[in-house]
């Protein structure tokens, strides 16, 4: 199993204020909503998504801490797996495009253009990859047509189910 090294955390710090920045640009909306972002090595039991590249949970604390907020954990292995396949990819693109489309996702859920618990997934997906797409097709992102190519000869994994409760209280909603 692969991990992200120093370097390439630093490639997702970089990518979310490039992908924060495309979106607050493109949707003229800044991203509000509490999130923070976990790697491979952060994740256990249901954060894990085998067959994604970022797995999305709205996390609700315990106790005297209820705040709300979203998960973005993402899954290392896979990311570099594709990277590894495809060597003529630039990981902070491939970072960007990950992180843009998650980030919407979080924009829509926590502004009440989207619904969390919503059961039919498959729309939203394909209105945030269409979203996603077109927003960093206007910005010249590096390399996005090259991600474009490879990840319409992926196949999409299956969506989860809507609403799973894990133990610490957050919930599975969106996928990539």
């Amino acid at each position: 199993m692969a991990i992200f090294i120093p370097k390439h955390k630093a490639l997702v710090f970089q990518g979310t204020y490039i992908a924060e920045h495309i979106i607050a640009k493109g949707t003229k909306d800044k991203i509000t909503a509490p999130y923070d972002i976990k790697t491979l090595e952060e994740l256990s039991g249901p954060e894990k998504a085998p067959g994604t590249f970022a797995k999305l949970l709205l996390m609700e604390g315990t106790g005297l801490n209820r705040l709300r907020h979203y998960r973005i954990c993402l899954q290392d292995d896979e990311i570099l797996r594709v990277l590894y396949d495809n060597k003529d990819i630039d990981m902070l693109a491939f970072i960007v495009y990950i992180l843009t489309h998650e980030l919407i996702h979080i924009q829509r859920f926590f502004s009440g253009k989207a619904d969390f618990s919503e059961s039919n997934q498959n729309e939203e997906e394909i209105y945030v990859d269409n979203l996603t797409r077109v927003l960093l097709a206007k910005h010249s992102t590096i390399g996005i047509k090259k991600i474009f190519n490879v990840l319409d000869k992926i196949p999409p994994p299956p969506l989860y189910e809507c609403k799973i409760l894990i133990d610490n209280g957050g919930s599975i909603n969106a996928y990539l």
